[in-house]
């Protein structure tokens, strides 16, 4: 997706809470996992839900590493949606930092965007991204949520 003006990307990124502290996450529907950045990790204070040693498949090579995972809650800043996820514990402060896309500008500048409501009015001119959302994490809470929806009719 690109601004339309300048040609530059600007990425799914949105503020959400995860256990109850705010940070930006970039939706990545090509990713099947989540990641969060150990900064994340440590902020929340909680305990690993499972410890593996991965064998991690890359261009040139391949590795075995040490990998924690932990359960968490993500949820909307205003508090409507909430998912659980199973996060990957990425051993950097900060798992990317993107230029501010400046919300509001493009609100204000696309009158098509005119009913889109985003509660993210940072002006730092980046943004630290601790959380990757990764498809899987959405396709699991959609299933448990029909399968939830079905039980009721």
């Amino acid at each position: 997706m690109t601004d339309g003006v300048s040609g530059d990307g600007i990425f799914p990124i949105m503020t959400v809470r995860v256990n109850d502290i705010m940070c930006q996450a970039l939706i990545d529907s090509g990713a099947g996992s989540s990641y969060a950045s150990a900064k994340l990790i440590d902020t929340l204070k909680i305990k690993p839900c499972e410890i593996k040693r991965q064998r991690i498949n890359m261009l040139m090579t391949t590795q075995t590493a040490r990998m924690e995972f932990y359960d968490a809650k993500i949820s909307s800043i205003d508090g409507k949606y909430k998912m659980n996820v199973n996060l990957t514990k990425v051993d950097k402060t900060e798992l990317l930092s993107i230029n501010n896309p400046d919300y509001k500008r493009l609100i204000e500048q696309y009158q098509h965007l005119e009913s889109v409501k985003i509660y993210d009015d940072d002006t730092k001119p980046q943004l630290p991204v601790h959380l990757v959302l990764g498809n899987s994490e959405y396709v699991r809470n959609k299933n448990q949520h029909e399968a939830s929806r079905w039980k009721q009719l």
